[in-house]
């Protein structure tokens, strides 16, 4: 229809280093060079992720409808990654 904007897929890799000392994990993205996040534990990543990946979608103008994350799908079962992917949709500017 005229006037209505497509929705379009942007899945961001993340890699989750965790700190041998402390265990605390840092998150960092080579697709989003300003994402920076880091958390206690895997709940709290979770938790935390995609809101500062919706913020700094919406800081660059785009209108953000979702974001999920999950683990790096390709690995073998059993097989864990320091990989995410967040998925955001978003309107097609």
């Amino acid at each position: 229809m005229p006037g209505e904007k497509a929705i379009i897929t942007r899945n961001i890799r993340v890699q989750v280093a965790r700190h041998v000392t402390t265990g605390l994990l840092m998150a960092t993205s080579d697709d989003m060079p300003r994402l920076a996040v880091a958390a206690v534990d895997e709940n709290e990543m979770a938790e935390c992720l995609p809101i500062v990946v919706k913020d700094l979608l919406e800081a660059d103008g785009a209108t953000v409808l979702s974001v999920e994350t999950h683990g790096d799908d390709h690995l073998p079962k059993g097989f864990t990654s320091g990989t995410l992917v967040a998925n955001a949709r978003l309107l097609a500017a």
